[in-house]
């Protein structure tokens, strides 16, 4: 089964809620781009990725690509601040995505909890 993206927006933040499964570097890479497209589109820098629903079967080889294309993207100096929520069982890849994003200067980080989510997204 493959991934799905809704959107809302609300006090100039993106709210991206994902749902399905996501098996490789290209639907990873995908999805980001995606979100983040669909964010500039809105004129919003500040994006809520709810990955709760998702299930991930990437490694840290999968990571690495997607934090290049992320890169790549020139998104650093776009002003983007993105806040990704996870489930528990996700921390190890989520933990690897977040080193990946901040080593290419992207201002991500990844969370188990939405208010903390939403208070460093807009602190």
């Amino acid at each position: 089964m493959p991934y799905s993206v809704s959107y809302s927006k609300s006090d100039g933040v993106i709210h991206a809620v994902v749902s399905g499964e996501i098996r490789t570097c290209e639907e990873l890479t995908e999805k980001a781009l995606s979100i983040m497209g669909a964010a500039m589109r809105r004129n919003a820098t500040r994006v809520v990725v709810d990955d709760r629903d998702v299930n991930m079967f990437v490694d840290a080889h999968d990571a690495h690509c997607l934090a290049n294309a992320m890169d790549g993207d020139n998104l650093q100096v776009r002003g983007f601040r993105i806040a990704c929520l996870y489930s528990p069982e996700y921390k190890d890849i989520y933990r690897i995505f977040e080193t990946g994003h901040r080593n290419r200067s992207l201002n991500f980080r990844a969370f188990t909890d939405e208010k903390a989510a939403l208070d460093w997204l807009v602190g």
